[in-house]
């Protein structure tokens, strides 16, 4: 497994066991972007059921240090984003709870498994209402280190 995989795995454990946790975020459905999966759909009064959808990039990767031939230090640097959907004309009282507690999920959080591990300019962002919902999506950068040619 690359270390690209391993990062991939442990952002996505933090923002699972923060969802599947939290009580403002734990009863609704968390899809992942490359996982098929359906949107939860309407309830019986025919609003949106509040959801969310978890995106992880990888952005950029530049060496830190040169060891010996074939060894070195590189640091990866990427976005997470989940993107937090509620009813539409609510004013965004059903959604912003669930923008608030992913917030929490990478405030003061590390990384696990993986060297120099963390997250970085956690943001909140309300979009504009479309379709039939409104959707607040909530990013953090992270970044690690990983040791080459050990």
């Amino acid at each position: 497994m690359t270390k690209l995989v391993e990062a991939r795995d442990a952002i996505a454990k933090v923002v699972n066991d923060g969802w599947t946790t939290d009580a403002a975020t734990s009863s609704y459905t968390l899809l992942w972007d490359d996982v098929e999966g359906d949107k939860p759909g309407f309830d019986g009064s025919g609003d949106t059921i509040p959801y969310g959808r978890c995106t992880i990039r990888h952005i950029t990767g530049e060496i830190e240090s040169l060891g010996g031939e074939g060894q070195g230090k590189e640091e990866h640097q990427g976005i997470v984003a989940v993107q937090c959907f509620g009813p539409k004309g609510r004013g965004y009282r059903d959604t912003a709870p669930i923008a608030q507690a992913v917030k929490r999920f990478f405030q003061r959080q590390v990384i696990p498994l993986v060297d120099a591990g963390r997250f970085f300019d956690v943001v909140a962002n309300e979009l504009p209402n479309e379709g039939d919902h409104d959707m607040i999506t909530v990013s953090a950068a992270f970044a690690y280190s990983e040791t080459v040619g050990e």
